[in-house]
């Protein structure tokens, strides 16, 4: 696993020597300073253990079909994918917020210029593509998520691409392979409100993932 990782108050987070996570802070903080060149960045954390362990955990879950289209006009959004918004916050998909959490603050304590406070996913969605020319158009999240929002890539293939509008145009492509968890810069990053647009292509092999958010409303509908 390389070195440790610690909380920002020095203590060992909940990943350290646990095989199923393989990040460590040095690695989380280059990572957030892709963020800041490139809006979202990826780093690997999870073991084939690791994965092995979410995707028997959403084998449990209840999933549903996302509406097709979201939105009107020309802020419409279409969507292929199921999806759980409701894992049990003290089953498998929880405990990971908790240990992702613990491991962006230890890569934030490592930095010279933090771009955001310590942070804290609150909310946890799990979502399912199947294959399809696309998982979900060109879209922005909502603007009551802060700081980093993560996406943890359990399994499939699909193109993430940071955009410059609905029309997703200069595409830039953002590895995230299975076991890797996806950075995307919010509002209070860098004490910014910039939300970039984002979009999943080809979905090629059926894609798990689990979205973490820090939510300033928890409980509200969006």
């Amino acid at each position: 696993m390389g070195d440790s990782p610690h909380t920002a108050d020095g203590r060992q987070s909940e990943s350290a020597d646990d095989p199923r996570f393989v990040a460590d802070a040095a690695a989380m903080a280059e990572a957030i300073a892709g963020v800041r060149r490139n809006d979202a960045a990826s780093v690997r954390v999870l073991s084939d253990r690791g994965r092995a362990w979410l995707r028997e955990a959403a084998a449990g879950l209840d999933f549903r079909p996302c509406r097709p289209v979201v939105g009107t006009g020309d802020k419409a959004v279409t969507q292929t994918f199921e999806i759980c918004t409701t894992p049990p916050w003290h089953g498998p998909f929880g405990e990971t917020a908790r240990v992702l959490s613990d491991l962006v603050n230890a890569g934030l304590a490592c930095m010279a210029e933090r771009p955001c406070a310590n942070i804290a996913f609150n909310e946890a969605m799990v979502q399912r593509y199947p294959p399809s020319p696309c998982g979900i158009s060109p879209h922005r999240d909502h603007i009551r998520y802060t700081a980093l929002i993560g996406i943890l890539v359990v399994d499939g293939a699909g193109a993430f691409h940071i955009c410059d509008d609905r029309a997703g145009n200069n595409a830039r492509p953002i590895p995230a392979p299975p076991g890797s968890f996806l950075l995307m810069r919010a509002p209070g990053f860098d004490a910014s409100r910039y939300r970039p647009f984002h979009t999943v292509g080809a979905v090629t092999q059926t894609r798990l993932i689990a979205g973490y958010r820090q939510d300033t409303r928890p409980g509200e509908p969006d």
